[in-house]
């Protein structure tokens, strides 16, 4: 039972962080990229 527990909080934590992760701008060269901006404008 307590390993179910675990792995259930686990699974929910992961996928929390992994939500808050994705909505930071990818960092490429040690800049962000803006999805505001176009391919050369974040160059």
């Amino acid at each position: 039972m307590n390993v179910k527990l675990f792995s259930a909080v686990a699974v929910v934590t992961l996928t929390v962080a992994g939500g808050a992760i994705a909505v930071i701008d990818p960092m490429v060269g040690g800049a962000a990229m803006y999805p505001t901006k176009n391919i050369v404008e974040n160059a």
